[in-house]
């Protein structure tokens, strides 16, 4: 009697084992879908994953313009993706926007400007040159001015002095011209040769002017910067 009833104890205790295990592997072979995670905090992300059975790792930081510190700007998987519960999904938090120390670069000559914001890692986005009666290539203004800022952008632009008289020039609507002709009447003008940027453009030939900057009917003399974008062709 004593047997039969240790073998039953033990066939019960192994169905229930087996009835535990299955119920494990069913469980984790269900299938879920992953939140939005991406401005929610991480202790925020964690609860929403968890409310789906899933779990959260953070894999990074980086820089981002507009997202605040400490939250998510990146998962994998995506949102809206299908998942199998007690997975991970990974995680990048933001580390709020970039911040960069402009140095006060006004009053100084130009070369020195420029020496002093690479230096710093400061990009100069433009040069615009302004009649004054102060030597040539003084920074008259410097936007934006010094300081910490954030989400500087493609740089600093530069207002230095041009002593004497310079002749303006209206800005002609060139696009649609040959780049060759437009930068052949730059140099006989004596103008600053334009900066020539190629894009592919199907259906164009090489050469043509798909942008300008300054825009047609914007002021400018010899020494301003023109930048011309061109088709590169087939």
């Amino acid at each position: 009697m004593l047997r039969k009833l240790l073998v039953l104890s033990l066939a019960v205790s192994c169905g229930l084992i087996s009835a535990a295990l299955t119920l494990r592997i069913v469980r984790n072979s269900q299938t879920t879908f992953t939140p939005n995670l991406t401005g929610r905090t991480l202790a925020a992300a964690t609860n929403d994953a968890a409310q789906r059975r899933l779990r959260v790792k953070v894999t990074g930081r980086k820089n981002h313009p507009k997202i605040a510190a400490g939250r998510v700007v990146e998962q994998d998987p995506l949102p809206g993706t299908s998942i199998k519960e007690n997975r991970t999904l990974r995680v990048v938090l933001s580390m709020g926007p970039m911040k960069t120390t402009v140095p006060d670069v006004q009053g100084q000559a130009l070369r020195s400007a420029r020496l002093r914001l690479e230096g710093m890692g400061v990009p100069i986005r433009r040069i615009i040159e302004a009649p004054s009666a102060i030597p040539d290539d003084t920074v008259l203004v410097q936007v934006p001015e010094a300081g910490v800022v954030e989400n500087l952008g493609e740089g600093v632009l530069l207002v230095v002095a041009r002593n004497g008289s310079m002749r303006d020039y209206v800005m002609p609507d060139l696009i649609g011209k040959s780049i060759g002709d437009i930068s052949q009447a730059f140099e006989t003008r004596g103008f600053v040769p334009p900066q020539v940027r190629y894009k592919s453009y199907p259906g164009l030939a090489r050469g043509v002017v798909l942008s300008q900057s300054p825009l047609a009917g914007y002021r400018l003399n010899p020494r301003t910067a023109v930048i011309f974008e061109v088709s590169q062709g087939s």
